[in-house]
């Protein structure tokens, strides 16, 4: 039997939408405006008012409009098949119910001939648009009944933008910032009520992301994007009614302060921080401190603190009410360092930024290093959380959820890292001690150590006390020296090379000459020890059940058995209670399994308490480091000496002359000799605020004193940041034979220089010349002794001539007084004058 032929039109393969009939293309248009009103979210302001009913037509039919004028280019033919669709005709009466564009709904054109040519209809879609663009929009949709905003001219005319509608018509009356650019409503004429005013509360938008475009924004457009985002965000209600979430709600919609994804994010962070922290009992105790604090003020004005009747308990009402935005942050910032601390002291050490990112990790059981100091005055147990099972982390710190946002996830990662270094970081410094005290060469023995080494140190009582004590420490265990093999063959070094490799690596790489010529390594001893304890711990389950519900054994009882144990164990008597720390917490029993960022942390706090092992404390080291930080004790006065005090300028600057002033002695030098250019010192007669010292001549001295550089007292600087250096002076009894390393010739130099400081009037106490600067320092070993330079006792205002009086040097003439030459060109030159 044949199949039944299919019949084909002529045609039907060829067509598509271009080709759909007028009838269908308008059939559709209908259904598709029906479809769009009832999806379409009508803003709230136009809702809440009766009155406002006509102004809301009016927006939702140029909503409409603006939809369906996309479909009429989707191609030509449905261009012509819908500019006379009867929507546009009923927009057209909604933007102007006057009839006031009807003159531009024909168009007669200028006679041309005798006889006139017939009128032209103008489609509905044209006209619709010619009618709207020469109106304002605004003025239109809010005052629908009115005439204004009809039929602008072209300079009062400007463009707009609006996210609903487009691209719109303003007039200039209508600047972004008099409406809303969400629903385009504006407040009402001042004759109007003004409560219609502040109700509308028009705002700067802040929310670019939810609102673009639009310069202002009303309050009930602010409420129902709020709204529509919380719908969909999964916030509970119990965090929507927290009063810091209520708070952050009220500002965004009734002062448009944030934005939406702000107000969620705050709503997420407070979810989270009631279902894991006591943040709701932070916010009580900060409010209650604030009001307490304004009590005492009130009482300190008021000069006394008058008997009042003790309040009740606050209540969320009172809370909502009192909380201010800084209790807030104080409550968050106190909930996130309690949480912190609990989750460390519960053994669970895994950053909460592994948390946030998604790092997977397996956590261990963690032990308690000092079980007899649980539940005690001195312990830190009973803010932990109540373990089901008895084991440590408990699984509620463990099955916590992940910080909601980035914000919350830094906080929490930072305080948690706080948390770390305040809670482990006295136990870390305890184990440098103790490398300090145990071991010939503690830096070598901190550098071998891995952090299974520091983790397995810290698993130890004798970490966790205050002071550490020599005989509470067991015996030290030295990590192994990590080699290097020589060769690619099989060697002692390589179990070593294994060992150490996964000490720290979890998973280490494999290639295929390792799998098939390394064997796999034993287990180790720690492992085996683990295992056994937990078997142990697995078949004592039951007898420990039946002994509590048997034997009720006191605290002491329970703390003596447990440092009886503890000392069987390790085989030295555990710290004392009282020396032992408050915060313990419950270490885990290994790290494998914690990913890499939480072990850094770890690793940076280790590295902080064992710098000081690898300082280096040889005497020079330790010179420099007093030096440096201004620790140096000043040198005693030997005896028989007396130090030189001056007024003005108590000690001496000892620098190294610039070039300018080495030129300038070498222009001045009266003795014509060059010298060792670093050898040269500077002298000044200034003091210490640049002030000349006065001389008066006619002083002498009894005898030449001999100058010694002092070194300064800790700490104190001059004015350019550097340590000066202080002189002292030796009594008058001198003998020429008691400094070996000094020539005679030095010495009558020195005797020569202050024989010119007593011809120049120079006070025996001022400060010293150079050449006794010179004289003070002493000479290398092996070295010859240097031979003074009398340049460098410049002495100011006088000089000493062959004869051996003083005498005044010749003060330099002014250039006013040198009389000019004319030289034979014409050109005035100053005359050489001789002395």
């Amino acid at each position: 039997m044949s199949s039944p032929s299919v019949v084909m039109h002529k045609g039907k393969l060829q067509r598509s939408w271009p080709q759909l009939p007028p009838d269908i293309i308008g059939m559709i248009a209908a259904f598709f405006v029906s479809a769009v009103y009832e999806s379409m979210d009508a803003p709230e302001g136009w809702m809440a008012d009766p009155t406002l009913w006509d102004a809301r037509t009016v927006y939702m039919h140029l909503r409409l409009a603006t939809e369906l004028e996309k479909l009429l280019f989707v191609c030509p033919s449905w261009y012509d098949a819908l500019e006379n669709h009867y929507f546009w005709n009923n927009v057209s009466r909604q933007v102007d119910p006057n009839g006031a564009y009807e003159r531009y709904r024909v168009i007669y054109p200028p006679p041309s001939s005798a006889r006139a040519p017939p009128p032209t209809v103008v489609p509905a879609y044209k006209y619709f648009k010619r009618a709207y663009l020469l109106s304002c929009a605004v003025c239109r949709i809010n005052r629908p009944h009115g005439l204004t905003g009809i039929d602008l001219p072209t300079a009062a005319r400007r463009q707009g933008w609006c996210t609903a509608l487009g691209a719109l018509p303003l007039c200039r009356d209508h600047r972004r910032a008099t409406f809303c650019g969400v629903c385009l409503r504006e407040p009402a004429p001042w004759p109007a009520p003004r409560n219609d005013q502040l109700a509308l509360c028009l705002y700067g938008n802040d929310d670019a992301r939810t609102f673009p475009h639009a310069a202002m924004t009303c309050r009930s457009c602010r409420h129902q994007a709020l709204a529509r985002a919380l719908s969909s965000s999964g916030v509970s209600r119990h965090a929507i009614n927290d009063p810091e979430s209520r708070q952050a709600f009220d500002w965004f919609v009734d002062a448009g302060e944030g934005t939406v994804e702000e107000v969620i994010r705050t709503m997420r962070e407070k979810q989270w921080l009631l279902e894991h922290s006591r943040v709701k009992e932070f916010v009580s105790e900060a409010v209650a401190s604030a009001r307490y604090l304004e009590r005492l003020e009130d009482a300190g004005q008021t000069g006394g603190m008058e008997e009042e009747e003790e309040d009740d308990e606050l209540d969320d009402d009172a809370i909502e009410e009192l909380a201010q935005p800084e209790h807030f942050i104080q409550a968050r910032d106190m909930a996130a360092t309690d949480w912190a601390r609990t989750r460390i002291l519960d053994g669970h050490w895994v950053s909460p930024g592994d948390d946030y990112y998604g790092v997977q990790c397996n956590v261990d059981r963690a032990e308690h290093p000092a079980p007899w100091t649980l539940g005690t005055a001195n312990s830190s147990s009973p803010v932990l959380p109540a373990s089901e099972d008895g084991f440590h982390p408990s699984h509620t710190s463990v099955t916590a959820r992940r910080a909601p946002t980035y914000r919350l996830a830094q906080q929490l990662y930072t305080n948690f890292t706080a948390q770390m270094a305040v809670i482990i970081g006295p136990a870390l410094h305890n184990v440098a001690k103790r490398l300090l005290m145990g071991a010939s060469d503690p830096a070598a023995v901190a550098a071998r150590m891995t952090m299974h080494d520091v983790l397995r140190e810290l698993q130890q009582p004798y970490a966790w006390s205050k002071e550490l004590e020599a005989g509470c420490c067991p015996p030290l265990v030295l990590p192994p020296r990590r080699t290097v093999a020589a060769t690619t063959g099989t060697s002692p070094s390589a179990s070593s090379s294994v060992e150490s490799a996964e000490t720290d690596a979890t998973s280490p790489v494999l290639s295929t000459t390792t799998l098939q010529t390394t064997p796999s390594p034993p287990p180790k001893s720690d492992d085996i020890d683990m295992a056994k304890s937990d078997d142990l711990d697995i078949e004592h389950e039951g007898d420990t059940t039946l002994k509590e519900s048997d034997i009720e054994l006191d605290a002491e009882a329970e703390h003596e058995q447990a440092e009886r144990e503890e000392k069987a164990k390790t085989g030295v008597p555990p710290p004392a209670l009282d020396n032992m720390l408050r915060a313990i917490p419950y270490v885990p029993r290994t790290l494998v399994g914690i990913p890499d960022n939480s072990v850094a942390i770890i690793a940076s706090l280790w590295r902080d308490a064992s710098a000081p092992l690898y300082t280096c404390m040889c005497s020079i080291c330790l010179r420099a480091r007093g030096a440096h930080f201004g620790h140096t004790q000043p040198q005693g006065v030997q005896q028989g000496q007396r130090e030189v005090t001056v007024p003005s300028q108590p000690l001496v600057q000892v620098r190294l002359p610039t070039a300018e002033e080495e030129e300038e002695e070498d222009m001045d030098d009266e003795w014509g000799e060059d010298f060792d250019e670093s050898d040269k010192l500077e002298y000044s007669d200034e003091g210490e605020y640049g002030e000349e010292m006065d001389v008066e001549p006619g002083v002498q001295l009894a005898a030449a004193p001999v100058y010694r550089l002092q070194p300064p007292p800790g700490g104190l600087l001059n004015a350019n940041g550097k340590r000066p250096v202080s002189v002292a002076v030796q009594d008058e009894q001198y003998d020429k034979d008691e400094d070996t390393t000094r020539g005679t010739a030095d010495i009558s130099v020195l005797r020569a220089a202050i024989s010119r400081r007593q011809s120049a009037g120079i006070p025996p106490d001022a400060t010293p010349p150079r050449a006794a600067l010179m004289l003070a320092t002493p000479p290398q070993e092996g070295t010859p002794p240097k031979r003074a330079r009398l340049e460098l006792a410049v002495e100011p205002i006088a000089s000493v001539g062959e004869d051996g009086e003083a005498q005044p040097r010749l003060a330099k003439r002014r250039s006013e007084d040198i009389e000019t030459l004319p030289s034979p060109d014409g050109d005035a030159k100053r005359a050489r004058v001789g002395a």
